[in-house]
């Protein structure tokens, strides 16, 4: 049976450090590797649980069930709240009644083309980039899905990724 992380309601602080795939120090957790394939973290909804001070990697978690992240508000005011990358092997993530806002960089950034990336009733707000930049495949759904007031773009394509929209 795959790890399931139960966040009670209040903040979680993210002190941790890791250093990224350029070689940057990073605070935020990383997690990488299949071992993360088919995990989930979820909290009491977003306005109860909040996980700030750094970002949360998910990268290379291999062909198995997503790794998956609901009821969360993710801020981090240094850098991107979410990042994902299966650029090496696959990674799929699945976020499901979640919040990113108040990044200083992307709210969520996903990049590689074995990467895929589920977004149900999530919403992205007030980030120091885009809100959404992908290079990967996206589905986001959900009539509560909301991307707006981000300083950049809201939903920024590029590395030829595909994303399908549906209310």
């Amino acid at each position: 049976r795959p790890l399931e992380i139960r966040l009670l309601a209040g903040e979680h602080v993210i002190k941790r450090d890791f250093v990224d795939e350029d070689g940057y120090t990073r605070q935020g957790l990383d997690l990488d590797g299949p071992a993360f394939s088919g995990v989930s973290i979820r909290g009491a909804g977003i306005k109860e649980t909040r996980l700030s001070g750094g970002m949360l990697c998910v990268e290379n978690t291999g062909g198995g069930a997503p790794f998956c992240l609901e009821g969360v508000t993710l801020t981090n005011p240094n850098w991107h709240g979410l990042y994902i990358n299966g650029a090496n092997n696959p990674c799929s993530v699945r976020l499901t009644s979640c919040a990113i806002s108040n990044c200083g960089g992307h709210g969520l950034a996903a990049y590689g083309s074995r990467t895929s990336l589920e977004m149900v009733d999530c919403l992205v707000l007030r980030n120091g980039e885009c809100g959404v930049d992908v290079g990967a495949r996206v589905r986001i759904s959900g009539a509560s899905s909301r991307i707006h007031g981000n300083k950049l773009y809201g939903l920024y394509s590029e590395f030829g990724a595909v994303i399908k929209v549906s209310g």
